[in-house]
């Protein structure tokens, strides 16, 4: 399972998590984010790595002078443990497990799109891919969520894909969920302004599971604009879009 994945079905657990994105200058690290465990108070961080997943965990002060977790707090610490590994395994891929979106959507967590590649270490991103990437990083920007845009639903397209690689263009100060009459109907959400156009945004959002777009009406009219969208959208959703690091393609299983 790719860490987009990961970082998708973690947003559907918990759509409040704030996801710490680095972007492009974290080259192996692009994002972080972290849980508390209620019972206990311990912390599980998980970041992302190389394209893989990487996890840390805070055992707060039950821990003693030597790094051992103190014998008084061992029954805290197993429990932690198991609970760990209960959340840990909901990621390895099985055609038994199936996922709740918030929005009451039932996702595999095996997804067979087409958008993922199992063999990016071997095939992985060319530099005409990284090129192809920072023509866009020098036109859009991202900027504070707009809600008076037009949606545009992208039919039967995945939606953790192009949020992962969003991450991976730009450092994003904010993802928000997306509500609408008080319920969560998608997981994230990123806006990007035009360089060109400070009036021309657009903003990319999970939508019951899949992947929407809003749009601003300066898109309408001009042709140019919506050259430069559509060049967005396709690049997101392809099978090339890089990794910051070492030739990795973003998206694809490590």
């Amino acid at each position: 399972m790719s860490v987009a994945d990961i970082l998708y079905y973690l947003r559907c657990l918990f759509p409040s998590i704030n996801v710490n994105s680095e972007g492009p200058d974290g080259y192996k690290l692009v994002f972080s984010t972290g849980i508390q465990h209620k019972e206990t108070g311990f912390g599980l961080g998980l970041y992302e790595w190389e394209g893989g997943l990487t996890i840390s965990v805070d055992f707060g002060n039950s821990l003693d002078q030597y790094g051992e977790v103190k014998e008084d707090c061992e029954g805290k610490a197993d429990l932690f443990a198991k609970d760990v590994l209960e959340l840990l395994n909901i990621f390895i891929p099985n055609d038994e497990v199936r996922f709740y979106h918030p929005a009451a959507v039932v996702r595999p967590t095996n997804s067979k799109s087409p958008y993922y590649s199992t063999y990016a270490r071997h095939v992985g991103a060319r530099d005409g891919d990284y090129e192809n990437a920072g023509k866009f990083q020098k036109k859009w920007r991202p900027i504070s969520a707009n809600h008076g845009l037009d949606k545009i639903c992208l039919d039967d397209q995945p939606t953790n894909t192009p949020f992962y690689r969003l991450l991976c263009l730009w450092k994003i100060p904010d993802t928000p969920p997306v509500k609408s009459s008080g319920f969560t109907v998608g997981v994230w959400s990123v806006t990007l302004g035009l360089n060109d156009d400070e009036n021309a945004k657009v903003t990319f959002h999970d939508h019951y599971g899949l992947s929407a777009v809003k749009v601003s009406k300066e898109f309408e009219d001009d042709e140019k604009l919506k050259e430069e969208f559509c060049a967005l959208v396709e690049f997101l959703l392809s099978g090339v879009g890089p990794h910051p690091y070492d030739g990795l393609v973003a998206g694809s299983v490590a």
